[in-house]
């Protein structure tokens, strides 16, 4: 083995640059009868690589996530911290701060390999993911679960918006023995050893690199602009004769526009006057915007929102960018990483379909059962937290560990009771506590959970009772009964294999 460079499994481009000297000498050996037809563009001469050379350096940072046998407990995958190549199918990665991650590596900690095993042994073979890539990989999942959570390379490899072991799990049958990549629909095929496909260079640069501010004006449409004026007053101009939306209703028309797809859309515009007129309204565009170009988040973050004068115009040039990077390199125009961003994310949606066969990721899917569940438990088994007050950490509270040095650290826990019903629970790790519920209750009304280093809790088993009591209402001169439903005890199981009442 070893013969095979191996890829990122997201984007399917290697880990290092190569732009090989004779490549260039071959261009220019080549006679006039060998020169690319006139409807081919010469790609070495948009993309020169003086220019390119520096803008592929991100395809050296990288990750990877894999299995690690000897951790404790259930789970058992982690995402490393950077990685470097080496030879063999073998990469060298760092620890970071991801539990499962510590001491990988069999005769060289810290040394894992990217192949699959040949013989389906233990050796699974980590998957490698650009930063870049990893980036926009957790952004899919975000958007798909319905929550905001921007995970970047500083947070913590704990933070990713997905279960390791879940998206291992679910990958697997992407690949085979031996195999350096996954198959999914990359639009870039790997051979035995990584180079640039020059013709294509645009699907190699940095997704992340939107460059929004050097995006031109005047990039181009994929809707010919027609000026303002005109554009305001178009309702007032007769339609062009033959239209058939020329007698329907604006909202009528947005509806149907909205409907279409991509392409159609521009279609349908570039045939119809009246459609053209009937969405020139900002809201119209941000929709569009929204969902014909989703991994384009940077518009729609409200942790840091964009500033957008017209989304119609924003439209224009993200989709300009996305869909005809070529055109824009022979206009002399800056090309972004917006094509290979969107190739990315079309890779990303196969891997979370595969991810959500094993564990569904729609917020709404699970609606009905949900709903039952909650009906029953309002009324027989229905937990909550007796005596509610606020912890002062609000809902930053996390029970996790940020950094992989705290895993190692001496912990407790403590349960504090009120009238026989659990109030709060405190976790300290090392000098830091974190706190949630009711935890000013006297320490004897309290039970301590002493936990070594490397040890944590796998899970906790509560025990729900229900007080009963009756009472009479004065208003209709009749007797009711409550029941009153709290957390009486509990059992807690550790990493270790421990038990405690």
């Amino acid at each position: 083995m070893g013969g095979w460079d191996y890829y990122c499994f997201l984007c399917n481009a290697g880990f290092y640059v190569q732009l090989y000297d004779f490549d260039d000498e071959q261009d220019d050996d080549r006679s006039d009868s060998d020169a690319a037809p006139p409807d081919r563009p010469n790609m070495k001469q948009l993309f020169p690589r003086e220019l390119v050379e520096r803008r592929l350096q991100w395809l050296a940072k990288f990750r990877t996530i894999g299995v690690n046998r000897k951790a404790v407990g259930i789970k058992q995958c982690y995402l490393s911290g950077p990685a470097t190549t080496d030879e063999y199918g073998a990469a060298s990665i760092e620890f970071g701060d991801h539990p499962n991650a510590q001491g990988r590596g069999e005769n060289f900690p810290g040394d894992v390999s990217c192949y699959m095993s040949a013989d389906g042994g233990e050796d699974d073979g980590d998957l490698p993911i650009h930063e870049s890539c990893l980036t926009v990989l957790c952004e899919a999942f975000a958007q798909a679960q319905g929550i905001e959570q921007h995970w970047t390379v500083e947070c913590s490899n704990a933070a990713v918006p997905f279960d390791l072991d879940t998206l291992f799990t679910a990958l697997a049958s992407l690949r085979e023995p031996c195999q350096s990549f996954l198959n999914l629909t990359h639009e870039l095929e790997p051979d035995q050893y990584f180079y640039l496909d020059w013709d294509r260079m645009y699907y190699y640069l940095d997704p992340l690199e939107s460059d929004n501010e050097d995006l031109q004006a005047n990039a181009g449409r994929a809707i010919p602009v027609r000026p303002n004026p005109a554009r305001k007053v178009v309702g007032e101009n007769r339609p062009r004769q033959g239209d058939l939306f020329q007698n329907l209703p604006e909202e009528l028309m947005m509806a149907i526009a909205d409907f279409l797809p991509e392409k159609d859309l521009i279609s349908l515009m570039l045939a119809s006057r009246a459609t053209y007129g009937a969405t020139r309204s900002q809201s119209f565009w941000k929709r569009r915007l929204q969902r014909d170009a989703p991994w384009y988040w940077e518009a729609f973050s409200s942790s840091s929102p964009s500033v957008i004068n017209s989304y119609e115009e924003e439209y224009q040039k993200i989709m300009m960018q996305a869909r005809r990077p070529v055109e824009l390199a022979k206009r002399n125009q800056h090309v972004s990483g917006l094509a290979n961003r969107r190739r990315v994310w079309q890779a990303s949606q196969e891997a979370l379909k595969m991810y959500a066969e094993l564990c569904p990721l729609d917020p709404n899917a699970n609606t009905e059962s949900i709903g039952e569940f909650q009906e029953e438990a309002s009324s027989h088994y229905f937990a909550r937290v007796a005596d509610q007050k606020e912890s002062g950490h609000g809902a930053s509270v996390q029970f996790f560990f940020q950094t992989a040095a705290d895993m190692h650290m001496e912990k407790s826990v403590r349960f504090f009771w009120t009238n026989k019903a659990l109030g709060g629970i405190s976790v300290r790790v090392g000098d830091s506590v974190l706190s949630f519920g009711d935890c000013a209750t006297p320490q004897e009304a309290s039970n301590v959970l002493e936990l070594s280093a490397d040890d944590w809790l796998e899970k906790i088993i509560l025990n729900i009772s229900i007080d009963s009591h009756s009472w009479q209402d004065p208003r209709y001169n009749t007797t009711k009964i409550t029941h009153d439903h709290f957390v009486s005890g509990l059992t807690c199981y550790t990493l270790s294999g421990k038990e405690y009442h």
